[in-house]
Formats: C-alpha cells, sequence, structure tokens
C-alpha cells in the first residue's frame, strides 16, 4: 500500500477512535438519543471520509485493508446511517460512466439555516418573484430598493413580509422597513455579501429541489412502509472521460435507481442542450433526468420535455412528479 493511503488509513484510525470513545461514553452514561450518536459520529467522521473520497479505495476497500488493530469493524459498520454507507453507491455509478468526481461541497450546520428559507421562497415563489427580482437586479453593487405592495392580497403581503423579515434577520438584506397602510411600500437594501448573492442567484432552488426530495422521498416510505436507502451529492464538481469539467445541481438514489435533478430560474436556453447531452452520457431516462425551471412558460412545458427527453417542470410540481416515478419505480400501487 502506497506513503499516501497508508496516511489515509492512519486519520481514518483516529476518527475510528473518537467513534468507539462516543460510543463507551454512550454505553457509560446509558445515553439512548441515537440521533445524537449519530451525528457525533458523523461529524467525527467527515474530514476523513473527504480525505478518501477521491482515492480508488472504498470505505469497505480502506477499513478491510487496514494494518491497523480495531476491536470490533463490523460493529462499526452497523453503526453508520444506511445513507452515509450508500456514498460509493453513487461513485460507482459515475465510474462506470466514465465519470470522476472531482469535489464535493461540504455541508454545515447553516445549512439548516439556507434550506428553510429556500423552503419557504420555493412555496410562495408566484407572491415573492417580484421582490426576488429586485434583490437580484440590486445586489451586485448592494443597492437601495423599493416595492409597492398597494395591490397584493393580505396574505402575499404577509408572505412577502415574513420572507423579508428573515432575510434581514441573517443579513442577507441590510436594510429592512415596511410602511403599512395605506402606504403598502417595502424599502430595503441588498448586500454584497457572497453567501447571500449565491443564494439569490441560483442557490435557494438547488436547495429547495433538495427539500423536495427529500419530503418525496419521506411520503413514499410512508407509502410503501419500510426504510428506503437513499443517497444524494449536493453540486459535486466532475470530469468526464473527455476531461471536460462539468457540475451537479443534485444526483440521488433511491433503492439504487439513480435521478439526476438541474435547476435553473434564469436562461435555460443556454443550458438545455447541454443538460440533454449529460443526461444520454449517463443513460438516464426522460423520467430520472428533471429540469427545474422557474421561468418556463406552462404551455410550453411539453414539448420541452418531448423534445428534450427530459422531465421539465416547475418547483411546485416537482414533489409530485418524484413520488409518482419513486412509486412506478417501487411497484407501489
Amino acid at each position: 500500500m502506497s506513503d499516501d493511503n497508508h496516511e489515509v488509513l492512519k486519520r481514518i484510525a483516529n476518527a475510528l477512535e473518537r467513534i468507539a470513545n462516543a460510543l463507551e461514553n454512550a454505553n457509560t452514561t446509558k445515553n439512548h438519543n441515537s440521533r445524537s450518536l449519530y451525528e457525533r459520529i458523523q461529524n467525527d467522521f467527515q474530514h476523513s471520509t473527504d480525505i478518501f473520497s477521491n482515492s480508488n479505495y472504498s470505505l469497505s476497500q480502506l477499513i478491510s485493508s487496514s494494518t491497523i488493530e480495531m476491536s470490533d469493524r463490523s460493529t462499526f459498520s452497523s453503526i453508520l446511517k444506511p445513507e452515509f454507507i450508500q456514498r460509493d453507491v453513487i461513485r460507482e455509478f459515475l465510474d462506470s460512466k466514465g465519470i470522476q468526481i472531482k469535489t464535493v461541497p461540504q455541508e454545515s450546520e447553516a445549512d439548516t439555516v439556507i434550506n428553510s428559507l429556500a423552503e419557504f421562497l420555493g412555496n410562495h415563489y408566484v407572491a415573492l418573484e417580484k421582490i426576488l427580482a429586485k434583490i437580484k437586479r440590486c445586489m451586485q453593487h448592494g443597492a437601495s430598493f423599493s416595492l409597492s405592495i398597494k395591490d397584493y392580497s393580505q396574505q402575499d403581503i404577509s408572505d412577502i413580509c415574513q420572507f423579508c423579515t428573515r432575510l434581514h434577520e441573517i443579513a442577507f438584506l441590510e436594510e429592512y422597513i415596511y410602511f403599512k397602510s395605506p402606504t403598502y411600500l417595502i424599502k430595503a437594501k441588498t448586500t454584497t455579501e457572497p453567501r447571500a448573492q449565491n443564494f439569490f442567484a441560483g442557490q435557494w432552488l438547488e436547495r429547495y429541489v433538495l427539500v423536495k426530495v427529500r419530503n418525496a422521498i419521506a411520503e413514499v416510505q410512508n407509502q410503501f412502509d419500510r426504510k428506503l436507502t437513499f443517497d444524494y451529492l449536493l453540486n459535486p464538481q466532475i470530469i468526464l472521460n473527455n476531461g471536460d469539467d462539468f457540475e451537479l445541481d443534485l444526483i440521488f438514489h433511491v433503492e439504487n435507481i439513480f435521478f439526476w435533478i438541474e435547476s435553473k430560474s434564469t436562461d435555460y436556453q443556454y443550458h438545455i442542450n447541454k443538460y440533454s447531452r449529460m443526461s444520454r452520457h449517463m443513460g438516464l431516462d426522460i423520467s430520472h433526468t428533471i429540469v427545474v425551471l422557474t421561468d418556463i412558460p406552462r404551455d410550453k412545458i411539453k414539448a420541452l420535455t418531448d423534445l428534450y427527453q427530459m422531465t421539465i417542470c416547475t418547483p411546485d410540481k416537482l414533489q409530485e412528479q418524484l413520488i409518482e416515478t419513486m412509486c412506478e419505480d417501487l411497484g407501489i400501487v
């Protein structure tokens, strides 16, 4: 085994030691909170998985080939989350298509806030569309803007104010004030902070898609009445067999059946041919390649779906579409 692989194994062993200590402490304190334990294990192990994620070894190969003594490898394997183990399934699928994973962005605790905000924006997109457009136009220079919502319904006004308040609380808007009746005017100032700009530029839609995927799987599990194996990669940078770089928005599998979802809030015309070619390269059919578009005229959806052999849908229809396809895949009536 090479020196590099020995170093990988040493660092994995260190993580395993921490896992063993966590288990011992859990047994000592009679802590039966499995979710808390899983979180501690995953946090301790995450840095090591990042190390070997670009190697040619799978997790099981690294563990089984280790010359470092471990008291109980089977116990270690059994305590990890199913979706944690399943990362190799995605790698093997991409490898079979001549695709190499270059990097995968790490997720963080802050993602919970981002995902919640993205879900709110996606669920109320019709009401929030105009203010989102205002923010996107002004955010490059951190400019201020105003928006009259006098003609909006009370529910839409409530949604807009709640959205702006949440943005202001996490500094995605530097300033925000709402002038109530009879003015009904919003004034706000955008920020040039990169995390905010990434969110408004399209990250919100990617995260909304992930939330809807999880919701769909949860619903199908209820119908199927058992736990389904599921794993995903969000925004992995990949290298194709011709050397070209590419980024996937979201690739995931349910029971080893793969889905690829791309999402665009603007200029889908520029990307859709590229997506169609990539879908063919990965061997995914029309039901398992989905492109989520916010600005597609609804009367054009079927034509684009037929023309490019990918499922084109709007954000509000994604969860329904996923549930239908998953139920067909799993033979659920």
